[in-house]
């Protein structure tokens, strides 16, 4: 808070920006959707969401458009902690509730649980693919929803094709658990401890796949 203060903008705003990330985790909405919880315009609100980003705290996500064949900047967006450290630390910060409660909670719950991994997934995807700043991660790494609120968590460019990535932080998962779009040539459905392979989908246990991916060397 005290680099909040420094560089100009206000502790109050922040925090009700954090606290409003945290209610909204996994969930995908506009800044003007944000803004209108802080009661802060949406430049006000993309300013700070940027600041806190280039702090390593909060990491947003742009959708694609398959359609533009391009990053949909003023689409809906999702915000996730950098690292659930980050997350459990500032729900303390914010209710005062002891952490070793909050994360016991949060392991309890299963929606909680899965928006987790869900983000840690999404950041180890943009560690394991980013290069500062040549390649970033707006540029092959987002996520995909339709007008029939259908989603893909990740989708990811590799080289010209690709990738689709869902979580299913859950027991019983399934290659018919994916939405698939015909510009995606393959699918990895990253589950809680179900494995199966079949000819365009990889159900992954998260632990292997979290295990498989480097860190870019070029990563900050």
């Amino acid at each position: 808070m005290s680099e909040v203060g420094k560089h100009g903008k206000s502790e109050t705003t922040a925090k009700q920006l954090i606290r409003e990330v945290i209610e909204r985790y996994g969930s995908k909405y506009s800044f003007r959707n944000l803004a209108r919880g802080l009661e802060v315009s949406d430049k006000t609100t993309g300013d700070y969401l940027d600041f806190l980003e280039k702090s390593y705290i909060l990491s947003v996500m742009y959708a694609y458009s398959f359609e533009r064949k391009s990053v949909k900047y003023r689409g809906s967006k999702k915000v996730y902690f950098q690292d659930p450290f980050l997350y459990y630390s500032m729900r303390q910060f914010l209710t005062g509730l002891n952490v070793n409660e909050i994360v016991s909670d949060s392991l309890q719950d299963e929606m909680t649980l899965g928006e987790l991994v869900e983000s840690v997934v999404s950041s180890h995807i943009i560690m394991n693919l980013e290069t500062p700043y040549l390649q970033e991660k707006d540029t092959f790494s987002w996520f995909y929803y339709d007008t029939s609120g259908r989603e893909i968590d990740n989708v990811v460019r590799v080289d010209q094709d690709f990738l689709g990535i869902e979580v299913k932080y859950r027991n019983n998962v399934s290659a018919g658990d994916v939405n698939k779009r015909p510009e995606i040539s393959n699918y990895i459905i990253v589950s809680k401890e179900d494995y199966s392979t079949s000819k365009d989908v990889a159900v992954i246990p998260a632990s292997i796949f979290l295990a498989m991916l480097d860190v870019s060397d070029h990563n900050l």
